[in-house]
């Protein structure tokens, strides 16, 4: 998971089914490659394949990849994502040179209680459900690019709750 290809393919099937050449295009790859990293985010259950799909070229249906419904449940994240988040990390560098316009920027480190913990998350969850919702294929018409990340993590300092 830890590949940088790998993230940002995991992020371009947020919400949206693509082909292996379909996201070949938009990251710049060859077609192997992507093939290549799409069967490992697939051996992993993290993306699934999509039944269907528009008509390629020679009359062939491609296979259609999205982000599996279980990839929250696979991808563990409390433990040993050393890896996992420096590559995140990287690749949300990338985006960072990227930006043309902020919209919202927030970071803290906080004491918080418990129930607002809670809420927080529910919070974020829910943001993402709305991303996931209503992402689309890359520069379909009418649409902006943009990057959405979000941490919620409690930290290993304080009293256990």
């Amino acid at each position: 998971m830890a590949h940088p290809v790998r993230v940002r393919v995991l992020s371009l099937l947020t919400g949206v089914t693509m082909s292996a050449t379909d996201i070949a295009s938009e990251l710049g790859i060859e077609h192997a490659v992507s093939s290549y990293h799409l069967r490992r985010l697939l051996d992993a259950g993290l993306i699934e394949v999509v039944e269907g799909g528009r008509t390629a070229k020679m009359g062939r249906t491609p296979v259609l990849y999205t982000v599996s419904e279980t990839v929250d449940d696979r991808l563990d994240r409390s433990v040993g994502t050393e890896a996992a988040f420096t590559a995140m990390v990287a690749d949300l560098g990338r985006r960072h040179r990227a930006i043309r316009r902020h919209r919202f920027e927030s970071d803290a480190e906080v004491w918080l209680r418990p129930l607002v913990w809670d809420r927080l998350t529910a919070l974020a969850k829910e943001m993402n459900a709305i991303v996931v919702a209503n992402a689309r294929r890359p520069r379909t018409r009418g649409t902006r690019s943009g990057s959405v990340t979000t941490l919620v993590f409690e930290t290993g300092e304080g009293p256990a709750w």
